[in-house]
């Protein structure tokens, strides 16, 4: 579960620095961000390596192989980095490329891991009647869409605190950027609460409907729902709309206060997440 934490963290960190402009952040900036993916995925690929990930079946294989060429798009960016402002497009591309090979890895982890299964009725163990409580199909294509909100969420929070602390040493640096990023972190918080409700309360009544999911197993993690529902999505939703008043106000020490919980928040919420879909099968 870690290892898909971390490396959906890493597209995030990526994808959403693919959509900074370069010219008006500074590129100490952008070589934090290179070298936080590439501290992410390095760890991941070196266990894989280590615990002879090549051995364990094309799955693997393949998680290994994304994870590679995320961590390479990663170095490219950290070693461009001092010359972002010359070659922003070009920067902006691999930091791109790089998330969009990361959030697969992700997924691909995921299901060798057994977060949700390959296919239906088989999981990782092999062939099996119903691999996961809500149902095999549901629990893919859920996890898909989920992995795609929790890399939004994770990497525009991670990047908007980033870039708050920066303005500390960087006095001169226009406001923009950090308004862009959050407006990113708003609209990603938004979407994660419609998705956990809509979908995810959607999903759970259907697996209960269907007698794929005992009522009384949802009632059991009331605890962990509400970590994820309060504490991952509620509280740090509000926070990323003080945010933007904050940022409307250019007071961006007071932003990146804020934003320093909102990223504990979301953090732990999303691990919550995680471990909800792979105890009950629903993507909240």
């Amino acid at each position: 579960m870690f290892i898909v934490f971390v490396t959906t963290l890493a597209a995030g960190l990526l994808g959403i620095l693919s959509l900074c402009r370069m010219q008006q952040v500074t590129w100490k900036f952008v070589r934090l961000i290179g070298l936080l993916a590439l501290c992410l995925l390095v760890p991941v690929l070196a266990g894989f390596m280590a615990w002879g990930g090549w051995r364990r079946g094309t799955v693997a294989i393949g998680s290994g192989t994304l994870t590679a060429g995320a961590a390479l798009s990663a170095f490219i960016v950290l070693g461009l980095a001092p010359l972002s402002k010359q070659y922003r497009t070009t920067v902006r591309v691999f930091a791109g490329f790089g998330a969009l090979l990361a959030l697969p890895a992700a997924w691909m982890w995921g299901v060798h891991y057994g977060l949700w299964p390959a296919r239906e009725g088989h999981g990782q163990a092999g062939p099996v009647a119903d691999p996961s409580p809500a149902g095999g199909l549901d629990v893919r294509w859920a996890a898909c869409g989920a992995q795609v909100l929790m890399a939004w969420a994770l990497g525009s929070v991670s990047l908007a605190t980033a870039l708050g602390h920066a303005y500390l040493t960087h006095t001169a640096m226009t406001i923009r950027p950090l308004r862009r990023l959050a407006r990113l972190f708003a609209a990603a918080m938004t979407a994660r609460f419609a998705w956990a409700v809509l979908v995810g309360g959607g999903l759970a009544w259907r697996a209960i409907h269907d007698g794929r999911l005992a009522a009384a197993d949802l009632r059991g993690a009331w605890l962990l729902l509400g970590v994820r529902g309060l504490i991952g999505l509620v509280i740090p939703g509000a926070f990323a709309f003080m945010v933007l008043e904050t940022v409307r106000l250019r007071a961006t020490q007071s932003a990146t206060g804020i934003l320093y919980f909102a990223l504990v928040l979301v953090f732990i919420g999303e691990l919550t997440a995680l471990h909800l879909l792979r105890e009950l099968g629903v993507a909240f």
